[in-house]
């Protein structure tokens, strides 16, 4: 049912659907509380975890940044500079920021 729920292609099309579904269960148990998982849902299934911000940002860039240029000083997703010194921060092992692949950065719109 979950998976049935995935890949809206449109804003305005099939209002029933989401963008990006995922799934994710939680092992309750000591000593390995609050892990993830990891046999279920089953490889190749629509709803792992891993895959969904993938599928949800490249919907997000397909309606507010391809389709909309004209907005894209407000629409566009931040990148980090690859010169960052936040990149070398232990904290974020494990983490994959969107790195910039350009060396002038586009200045940032301003935050309300």
């Amino acid at each position: 049912m979950l998976a049935r729920l995935a890949d809206r292609e449109d804003v305005r099309a099939e209002t029933t659907k989401y963008e990006a579904v995922a799934l994710a269960l939680v092992n309750p148990d000591p000593p390995s509380d609050g892990e993830t998982i990891t046999t279920f849902p089953s490889v190749g299934s629509s709803l792992l975890l891993v895959d969904f911000f993938e599928k949800l940002y490249a919907q997000y860039d397909q309606r507010f940044i391809y389709a909309a240029p004209a907005l894209e000083t407000t629409t566009r997703r931040l990148e980090w500079s690859p010169h960052s010194p936040a990149l070398g921060d232990p904290r974020i092992v494990g983490y994959s920021p969107r790195i910039a692949h350009h060396e002038e950065l586009p200045p940032c719109p301003p935050q309300d």
